[in-house]
């Protein structure tokens, strides 16, 4: 197999922050060339910095229980990927912090980290006042 990879290759990347789950802050999805749509890659805090997770799918017999369902051949096809998604991310990132600035007084404006860990406080208070329905006891007849 020779490789071919010339780097002409147009990536859009649309990314859809979340609220993090273990490592995980995002999904992305990747259309490349106008012409195929792959869905499901994610970007990961890991020990040494943000990366892009291929989109995978459980597999007990794989060693880390997950099989990548999409995967770069060459290595300069997974940096420009890589690149274009770790890009879209960062980009999302500045747009709900600038959205964070410009609803934030001028006195204070607090970071997006600190504004996310008020709203989870205060949506945890919240639900502490909701009271659970009782169950009603047998009664021993």
């Amino acid at each position: 197999m020779t490789d071919n990879y010339s780097g002409m290759i147009k990536l859009d990347v649309s990314v859809r922050l979340i609220e993090p789950i273990k490592n995980t802050l995002a999904y992305a999805n990747v259309t490349i060339n106008n012409s195929l749509v792959v869905d499901g890659f994610s970007v990961v805090q890991g020990q040494n910095g943000l990366f892009v997770g291929m989109p995978s799918r459980p597999d007990e017999s794989t060693k880390s229980g997950f099989r990548e369902m999409a995967k770069p051949i060459t290595a300069d096809f997974r940096k420009e990927l890589t690149d274009a998604v770790l890009g879209a991310y960062s980009a999302e990132i500045t747009k709900l912090q600038e959205r964070l600035n410009a609803h934030s007084s001028v006195e204070h404006k607090p970071s997006l980290a600190q504004s996310l860990a008020d709203g989870k406080a205060k949506a945890a208070e919240h639900n502490a006042k909701i009271s659970t329905p009782k169950k009603e006891q047998a009664v021993a007849i």
